[in-house]
């Protein structure tokens, strides 16, 4: 949200009058946070498409858009890596054609950014892919992923002064006290970044380089035994510890249904709908924990892979979609939404509840036209937090 926010005051700095709209360019693998910010602030969006077999944005498509947006284009996201499929943008290809055009580029490394460093220091080869490439002008890390860290200590960095000062927010013309933000929270507990510090201090270094280690040689072990699991594949090539599940060939293993399958053993892996070209997948963040389970959870895969390889891909239901293609997702209000997430089995007015066997839900998520799912998902949200409950 602020990245998006400090690109866009920088860029109506630089540009003044502009001929059209600020617009941000990012992969479709960029995280849905980035959409967020941009409806938050106002922001165009050019959505490119990623290379299907690596699943990375390719540089000439980020040329040819920054090309064609002219002094529109105010900021070029890429990932280190994608939540997705875990692979890592080309950082420096990508802001080796953004700088000469004055269009900073955000690197979002939430997860990566706490893992990468360490690996590197493990001995393992990785490109550049932060505050050092030139033009990279931000860059984002979670600390409460690979940092261990609670909730709500997350950093935003900023190659110089002068970008970051279009991040802060500061009033006086009121008659109370001069106000001046930092962030996008005013009043904020320091609870948070005390504990990070204290979790960072208290695991150090070589705690991290461990960890890191052992959490990359649980990804390495899964990546290497999927290899050998008829019917699925690892989309891309893993660049830390994420690890993206696919069907290997028409008649592999449906992700939404391995999905099942694994839960029903006791393993939780996370289904994705496939978007274009991009197939569905089954996610895995792979933690150091999982390298002392690691063999427990390949045996499991591999039972389920058995199990999930007899049974029928996953499909929308027919009716549903059939009255889907009559809807139109702006006429909607919330009793027509009600209806429709009874009539897809997901009852709001009951006990806020999922099916045991997800993996319909999961097709028809992924068949359902984008106004239309996103609409029903809020729906869904709104009906079960009602006060009545």
């Amino acid at each position: 949200m602020l990245a998006v926010k400090t690109a866009r005051q920088a860029w109506r700095a630089k540009v003044g009058e502009p001929t059209g709209r600020p617009t941000m360019v990012l992969p479709i693998t960029a995280h849905s946070a980035f959409i967020k910010g941009a409806r938050y602030f106002d922001v165009d969006l050019r959505v490119l498409p990623v290379d299907p077999i690596t699943c990375t944005v390719r540089p000439e498509d980020v040329g040819a858009a920054l090309a064609d947006l002219g002094d529109r284009a105010c900021l070029v996201v890429v990932s280190t890596p994608s939540y997705a499929h875990g692979v890592m943008d080309p950082v420096a290809e990508v802001a080796a054609i953004a700088a000469p055009m004055g269009v900073p580029v955000h690197v979002d490394a939430c997860i990566g950014g706490w893992v990468l460093p360490f690996m590197a220091q493990l001995g393992y080869d990785l490109p550049d892919f932060d505050l050092r490439v030139p033009g990279v002008r931000s860059l984002s890390v979670d600390l409460h992923k690979y940092a261990y860290a609670p909730k709500g200590s997350s950093l935003l960095l900023f190659s110089d002064a002068d970008y970051r000062m279009s991040a802060f927010f500061s009033y006086s013309d009121w008659p109370g006290y001069p106000v001046v933000n930092t962030t996008m929270q005013s009043t904020k507990s320091a609870g948070p970044m005390a504990a990070a510090w204290a979790v960072a201090r208290r695991i150090g270094a070589d705690g991290y380089r461990d960890l890191v280690r052992s959490a990359r040689q649980a990804t390495e072990a899964i990546v290497s035994a999927v290899a050998h699991i008829d019917g699925l594949r690892v989309v891309g090539e893993p660049a830390a510890t994420l690890i993206a599940l696919a069907a290997d060939g028409p008649n592999g293993v449906d992700p939404f249904v391995l999905a099942d399958t694994m839960k029903a053993r006791g393993w939780f892996i996370q289904a994705q709908p496939g978007v274009g070209d991009l197939p569905r997948t089954a996610h895995l963040t792979v933690q150091a924990t999982t390298l002392a389970n690691v063999d427990e959870f390949l045996d499991a895969l591999r039972a389920a892979a058995d199990d999930a390889r007899v049974l029928p891909r996953a499909v929308a239901d027919e009716q549903l979609m059939a009255a889907a293609e009559q809807i139109d997702p702006a006429a909607l209000d919330l009793p027509t939404l009600s209806a429709l997430l009874t009539f897809a089995g997901l009852d709001p007015s009951g006990t806020p509840s999922l099916p045991d066997e997800a993996a319909g839900i999961q097709a028809l998520i992924e068949a359902l036209p984008t106004g239309l799912r996103d609409a029903m998902l809020a729906g869904y949200f709104s009906a079960i937090f009602q006060p009545n409950r």
